[in-house]
């Protein structure tokens, strides 16, 4: 009995020294130490407070290093201009247009006029100055004795065409401001967003 107590110690010593050797080995093959939560409980890092103010898919794109949706966007309608900062008011219209395009409508109409009656003019003064220097034809024949018939030279008779167009233009400009100025009254549109035609010249007769 003496001898089996001696033993007793020296054998659970190399027993107790081989259960070291194997912890140890288990934590080298498993890569080091076990992890925070094992040894000491402590609880995984919060995320960051920026995160919680953005859904969840803003948040994701914010992990990857892209731009949150609706950024982009914000930032366009922080930059763009009131609709009103440049003119101040609203614009008055009458009948879907404004000032500027009635007065517009109607410089374009008067000045369709006046080109017309000025054309006009030029072709009479042109008429003119060929019945002064003599327009008739010089190879007219007459009987012995008599006086030959003048007759229209051909610049004369292209002139008197064009006349003829000219007051054609005239009328049809006349019209259109006519139909201007009716389209005008009955929309209520004031005189002061109108432009107006000068009196025309005396007719002379042909």
């Amino acid at each position: 009995m003496d001898r089996g107590r001696q033993k007793g110690p020296g054998l659970l010593q190399p027993r107790r020294i081989g259960v070291w050797l194997g912890w140890i080995a288990l934590l080298v093959s498993s890569g080091g130490p076990a992890p925070a939560a094992a040894r000491g409980g402590e609880a995984p890092e919060a995320e960051p407070a920026a995160d919680a103010a953005l859904s969840p898919e803003q948040a994701v794109l914010v992990r990857k290093g892209a731009e949150p949706r609706g950024k982009a966007a914000d930032l366009d309608s922080l930059l763009r201009l009131p609709n009103d900062f440049l003119g101040g008011q609203k614009v008055e219209t009458v009948a879907g247009a404004s000032r500027t395009e009635w007065h517009r409508r109607f410089v374009k109409a008067v000045s369709e006029l006046t080109r017309a009656r000025e054309a006009l003019e030029k072709t009479k003064r042109e008429l003119d100055g060929v019945a002064e220097s003599g327009g008739s034809s010089q190879w007219s024949i007459a009987p012995p004795g008599g006086e030959s018939a003048p007759t229209a030279s051909p610049l004369s008779f292209k002139l008197r065409q064009q006349l003829r167009g000219d007051r054609e233009r005239i009328e049809q400009a006349e019209k259109a401001l006519r139909s201007l100025r009716i389209e005008a009254d009955l929309a209520g549109v004031p005189e002061s967003w109108r432009a107006k035609a000068a009196e025309p010249a005396d007719s002379r007769p042909d």
